[in-house]
């Protein structure tokens, strides 16, 4: 199967999903969060699909990578960490399945994750290691 849709997406997590959990939870909640070029684990794209139990409510991001290797030719597992959304690649794209469910929004994401990251290079600490002068050798006025 090759993932083309929206629909194609989600029926490929509703026939391989990561838990039974998220099988319940893809059928009952999602939202095309849409293509990234750069994601975890393998650091290449894929998409990102945001699922919510129905009975707990919890929220979980479903990710589908394209992978030969693989027999299904795409590999499924669970984000953990935090959206990446510098990496949103949807507004690079006209297809709805990388531009996702709200585009706009995403693209918004994507400039606030940048500023912000901008912002957090800027006052990161100095990894400049600065070091006092060897006293072991004398030094210009010294009188010892």
């Amino acid at each position: 199967m090759r993932i083309r849709t929206r629909n194609h997406l989600i029926k490929f997590i509703e026939d391989h999903p990561p838990s039974p959990g998220i099988l319940k939870a893809v059928m009952h909640t999602n939202i095309n969060l849409g293509g990234f070029w750069k994601l975890p684990v393998k650091q290449m794209g894929g998409w990102i699909v945001q699922v919510v139990t129905p009975l707990t409510r919890q929220t979980h991001h479903v990710v589908v990578q394209p992978d030969d290797r693989t027999k299904l030719g795409y590999r499924i597992w669970l984000l953990l960490d935090p959206i990446p959304w510098e990496y949103y690649d949807g507004d690079n794209s006209r297809n709805p399945l990388y531009q996702g469910d709200c585009p706009i929004y995403y693209k918004d994401r994507k400039e606030h994750a940048k500023t912000k990251n901008k912002r957090s290079n800027k006052t990161r600490p100095s990894t400049t290691i600065t070091t006092r002068p060897d006293r072991s050798t004398p030094q210009k006025g010294d009188h010892s």
